[in-house]
């Protein structure tokens, strides 16, 4: 609603005032908001949702766009489908103009009925549309990305599109005190885990499972293509196997773009929003 503030309350703080008043430690939405309710009140001066201008402009962006790719790719499936049942052709990438002009081709040289003729073009020309949907977006994407982002867009495996969900999705990167706790955010901090008498670490999983998802491409395309990456995961990867080397790696990445995002955040040119108390 206009005119109101709202303020953040941790999904742990709901948690454990559910399970403290609640009789059977049952989970509702009547339940899970007087728990957010009451852990409102016992903590003083939570932090204030504020968001930027402009982190929201990219974060609808960045949503829409990932909208359109998932709507494309059931498109592009069902198309599929249907030409290896007509056909019995399996085509190429059809994210690509030539992918598709080539399977337009070869529906119009197939000799099939009018009718299936026609809901085939058609579902091509869906595919094609979303194509240039996601082109534009990409564009302006990069156009808003690339003066917010400089130094982010210079490490290896982080392209526009990656960038622009990690701001879309941190925002002010001051929130984080630390990059220990960026990484608790994104899922790269291990948890311990002990068990007979022996340490190790597992997965945390509750994060924000889209950074910790542009995390792990950008591990990825370090392992092909960043030399210190590369002896970094030779040196873990006999002791550690390649998964933990991995792991190992994001989490180094997180201290590299946490120190991008702070340096990039001190060159904006608009008036940033900040995370700060509540009055």
């Amino acid at each position: 609603m206009p005119g109101t503030k709202w303020s953040g309350c941790r999904p742990g703080w709901g948690q454990a005032h559910r399970r403290l008043h609640a009789a059977t430690g049952s989970k509702s939405d009547a339940i899970d908001a007087t728990a957010i309710a009451r852990a409102a009140i016992a903590t003083p001066n939570p932090d204030r949702h504020r968001i930027d201008d402009h982190v929201r402009q990219l974060r609808i962006l960045v949503d829409y766009r990932s909208d359109n790719v998932k709507r494309r790719t059931m498109a592009i499936n069902q198309l599929k489908a249907h030409v290896h049942i007509w056909i019995d052709h399996t085509p190429g990438d059809l994210a690509r103009a030539k992918a598709l002009t080539d399977l337009t081709t070869r529906l119009d040289t197939a000799g099939l009925g009018s009718h299936v003729h026609r809901v085939l073009t058609e579902m091509i020309a869906e595919v094609v549309d979303y194509n240039r949907r996601i082109h534009d977006l990409d564009t302006t994407i990069k156009n808003l990305v690339e003066p917010l982002a400089p130094a982010l867009l210079a490490i290896v495996g982080i392209s526009h599109i990656s960038a622009a969900v990690l701001i879309s999705e941190i925002g002010d990167i001051t929130r984080f005190s630390s990059s220990a706790k960026l990484a608790r955010y994104t899922g790269c901090a291990p948890v311990p885990v002990f068990s007979s008498d022996k340490e190790r670490h597992r997965l945390h999983r509750g994060c924000n499972r889209r950074l910790n998802s542009v995390l792990y491409t950008a591990a990825i395309v370090q392992r092909r293509f960043h030399p210190s990456a590369r002896e970094l995961l030779a040196r873990h990867e006999p002791s550690k196997r390649a998964r933990s080397a991995r792991r190992i790696l994001q989490r180094h990445l997180i201290d590299v773009i946490y120190r991008a995002m702070a340096l990039d955040q001190t060159s904006w040119q608009h008036h940033i929003t900040r995370h700060r108390p509540a009055d």
